[in-house]
């Protein structure tokens, strides 16, 4: 019994032998420990890294949509008088000359051939430089002139003061009569004059030309006991309807 027992440790204490000398032989084997893995860049260990790569610069605005409406400002002071053009959105018709070099006054228009016929919303160019020219007219931003055309649905009888404002010349009819001269070339500069009216509409004319570019001004305002000096609301504005002052 005794060698019997003997026997079963031998054996056993070879076995814990025998396991120990395959772990020695496995952690000096760097082959066994762990599996290798090649760099996938297949690129040497001390390689400089690559730079990254420059994003591409985004548009101004960041992405637009094309589906999205063009909100582009556009000025309109002066517009084509197309045949479905809006009466009551540009009431006001001008005819359009090309004036000499150094026209010091207004022109007799009558005496000038005019070059193109414009349509307006309100004469409320306030002072400011003027390079956008005309539509269908290229390169005329100086020495030119308009004889502008509307009427004027007036609320109520009584005395209303009106007031022109200009750089250059500027000279303002109601019903035929001369109310406001404003000629010749000058900075920008206002006057103003007082007229009874009766209730109802009436014919208004103004003459303006400009000289040397390029500011500009042209301003009509009115005022009564009723109401402050402002633009004439354009509820008030009429086309005139001679068919006779146009051109294409």
């Amino acid at each position: 019994m005794k060698i019997f027992i003997q026997g079963i440790l031998f054996f056993f204490f070879g076995f814990v032998v025998a396991i120990a000398c395959n772990d020695a032989e496995f952690d000096n084997n760097p082959t066994v420990n762990a599996p290798s893995f090649e760099d996938a860049s297949n690129e040497p260990k001390d390689a400089p890294a690559k730079p990254e790569p420059k994003k591409q610069p985004e548009s101004v605005g960041g992405n637009v949509d094309a589906n999205l409406p063009d909100t582009t400002i556009v000025d309109d002071t002066f517009v084509e008088c197309a045949p479905n053009l809006e009466a009551s959105v540009y009431p006001i018709k001008a005819l359009l000359y090309e004036l000499p070099v150094d026209t010091p006054a207004l022109p007799n228009f009558a005496s000038l051939p005019a070059i193109k016929t414009v349509c307006m919303k309100q004469l409320d160019i306030a002072t400011r430089d003027f390079e956008d020219g005309f539509p269908g007219v290229d390169n005329l931003i100086e020495w030119f002139g308009l004889d502008i055309r509307f009427k004027v649905d007036i609320p109520a009888d009584g005395n209303y003061t009106f007031f022109v404002n200009s750089d250059d010349g500027s000279k303002l009819y109601i019903d035929g009569n001369l109310v406001i001269d404003n000629d010749g070339q000058h900075s920008p500069r206002e006057l103003s004059a007082s007229v009874n009216l009766t209730k109802g509409i009436h014919s208004f004319k103004v003459e303006y030309f400009q000289g040397p570019k390029t500011q500009i001004a042209l301003e009509l305002f009115w005022q009564s006991e009723s109401f402050p000096k402002a633009y004439i609301d354009p509820s008030y504005l009429k086309p005139d309807l001679d068919p006779n002052f146009t051109i294409n």
